[in-house]
């Protein structure tokens, strides 16, 4: 099954197939910096967080303050 053998996403409880957030593999999430707190510019839901610019050219995504929010 596709979810189960692509890293980054997981068969959800509704029995859906979805990206994981908070492992560090980004696909179609805003960002995925390999946690879920907020404050880093990632925040738990996998968006970008106001006044940050994140990007993630290899790997899990790295956030840079752009403007104190």
């Amino acid at each position: 099954m596709f979810c189960t053998e692509v890293p980054g996403f997981k068969v959800l409880s509704n029995g859906n197939c979805g990206e994981v957030c908070g492992d560090g593999v980004q696909y179609t999430l805003q960002c995925d910096d390999g946690n879920t707190l907020d404050g880093d510019g990632c925040s738990s839901q996998c968006t970008i967080e106001k006044g940050w610019n994140c990007s993630a050219p290899t790997g899990a995504s790295t956030c840079e303050l752009i403007s104190p929010p």
